[in-house]
């Protein structure tokens, strides 16, 4: 898109009644979005590797000097793009912290000099804070911002408009096409939505699944506990001439239910064994469902190892209740 239109659309958007801020940025940069970081980049001073595995890469984004405000990317070193960075000025990039601790681990990034596969050299002149552009669930990338002036043109057909307004996207977004309108009658806008509204959308197959994994570990506890209560009650049946003899020696309910809760946890603590050693053994399985959490995080085995010798513990407790306070010496005249 030529600069012209955006610079107008810059200005109209900031004219609408509510909008406080407005930037721009690449529509499919605009985060959460899908892209990572594989554009190859060269920095002043070291071998431009292309094919090496030691290459440096990064993500670029071409944005507007507002973009960092609006989205509460803070500023670490240095300055921000400013609306003076314009194609006639020096060439200027901001980086974040990922990408100054990645490739320059043990200097000050600012001062020094990138060029990517087409462009000329970039100063550094800032870094800024980390943002997970690809997802909540991916790693911080190395990002590089350039001022949208200074960038290749071919970048800006899918243009995204960053507007900061407390009022409905439906009232902000009839000024918006307007605004577009006058600018270029013959430029369509794709998409009106929230920056809400992309979180939502990024998460909802990872929420899905969680949902969906959820109601199958509560389906699965159920029928868990509802089979240790039916054994249990089985075989509290089969020892109840053991149980009335105890009661008949003068054992008390409370010794007959710890008997009973013993001897049944030994056999629950018996299979949670089994179920851990599958759990670890299957640890690569669960893996990519898991985010920042080790399928053998110890804490979350320990908690769940609790849960289920408390829901096997509740399961057995109901029936040796019942046997121990049921008065079981007349099964004594049965036998």
């Amino acid at each position: 898109l030529p600069i012209y239109f955006i610079n107008q659309v810059l200005a109209g958007s900031k004219s609408i009644p509510g909008v406080e801020k407005t930037a721009v940025s690449i529509a499919t940069e605009i985060p959460p979005g899908t892209w990572h970081a594989t554009n190859t980049v060269a920095i002043e001073g070291r071998p431009f590797e292309v094919n090496s595995r030691q290459k440096a890469l990064m993500r670029p984004q071409a944005v507007s000097a507002d973009y960092f405000n609006i989205l509460h990317i803070p500023l670490v070193a240095g300055r921000l793009l400013s609306n003076l960075d314009a194609s006639h000025a020096q060439q200027v990039v901001v980086v974040n912290l990922e990408f100054a601790r990645r490739y320059f681990p043990h200097e000050n990034a600012i001062g020094h000099r990138l060029r990517g596969e087409r462009n000329g050299w970039y100063a550094i002149v800032g870094v800024v804070g980390d943002l997970k552009s690809s997802g909540l669930a991916a790693s911080r990338e190395p990002i590089v911002y350039t001022p949208y002036e200074q960038t290749d043109g071919q970048r800006l057909r899918e243009l995204g408009v960053i507007l900061q307004s407390s009022l409905p996207v439906s009232t902000v977004g009839t000024m918006f096409r307007e605004v577009v309108a006058r600018a270029d009658a013959e430029q369509p806008i794709s998409k009106l939505e929230t920056i809400d509204d992309r979180l939502n959308n990024s998460v909802a197959r990872p929420r899905f699944t969680a949902a969906l994994l959820t109601g199958l570990a509560a389906l699965g506890t159920v029928l868990a506990i509802l089979g240790v209560y039916g054994l249990a009650t089985c075989r509290i049946r089969s020892q109840v001439r053991e149980i009335a003899v105890r009661q008949a020696l003068g054992a008390r309910p409370s010794q007959i239910i710890a008997h009973i809760m013993q001897s049944a946890l030994i056999t629950c603590g018996s299979g949670l064994f089994c179920g851990l050693l599958l759990a670890v053994a299957g640890a690569r399985l669960i893996s990519a469902m898991l985010f920042q959490v080790s399928p053998r995080d110890p804490v979350v085995l320990f908690v769940v190892s609790g849960c289920v010798l408390a829901a096997a513990a509740t399961a057995c407790l109901i029936p040796a209740s019942r046997a121990a306070g049921s008065g079981l010496l007349p099964a004594l005249r049965e036998t």
